[in-house]
């Protein structure tokens, strides 16, 4: 009966494996067509008015949720700075994914028990969002080639679980798409930052 019991925990363990692969081969895949998908010209957002405010909540909560399997610490602050509050036309869906896309590349790279900041401005027509991490921070071959097509970058923060460099690439391409520009740096007290603005807000 013993013996059973050993063959049935290592099945499971095998299935939980399998499981586990499957998943990231079939989010490695939709990646690769989005990314595709992307290239084509005739490539259209589609805006809505969206309040930022309770859309950044709403990520704030899943971030932080996401972030306390690390013991890591997640903060936002966001600042309106025009004369007065408005809905800004985005595209939501393209804006969530460039966030979780950036989001979860910090998580990746911050260590247990580190910290990560994303301060969110809005000001003269455009949506700003920095998110800055304690991890290592990015190499200068990183920072070169960072949102290049399938770049993964060097030792101090290459995936361990065999992603293939398209996250903050089609992060990129979904700025652009807005008007906006992105860029990373790195703090001078240490940790990685993706900054970009989008030309999205009125009022």
């Amino acid at each position: 009966m013993e013996g059973n019991s050993d063959n049935n925990d290592k099945l499971r363990r095998y299935i939980s494996v399998i499981k586990e692969n499957v998943g990231k081969i079939s989010t490695l895949v939709h990646k690769i067509h989005y990314a595709s998908e992307l290239e084509f010209s005739d490539f259209k957002l589609e805006p809505e008015l969206v309040d930022v405010k309770a859309f950044i909540l709403q990520k704030e909560e899943s971030y932080r949720l996401l972030s306390q399997k690390k013991n890591i610490k997640f903060y936002t602050n966001v600042r309106d700075a025009r004369p007065r509050e408005a809905p800004c036309l985005i595209d939501r869906d393209k804006l969530e994914r460039i966030l979780d896309n950036i989001v979860m590349n910090s998580i990746r790279f911050t260590p247990d028990s580190g910290r990560i900041n994303m301060d969110v401005t809005i000001e003269d027509g455009r949506l700003h969002f920095r998110i800055c991490d304690t991890g290592k921070g990015f190499s200068p071959k990183d920072l070169a080639h960072i949102f290049d097509r399938f770049y993964r970058g060097d030792d101090a923060r290459r995936s361990e679980g065999g992603h293939m460099g398209l996250g903050l690439y089609i992060a990129r391409k979904l700025v652009e798409a807005h008007g906006g520009a992105i860029k990373a740096f790195n703090l001078p007290e240490g940790g990685a930052c993706i900054a970009f603005d989008i030309a999205v807000c009125r009022g």
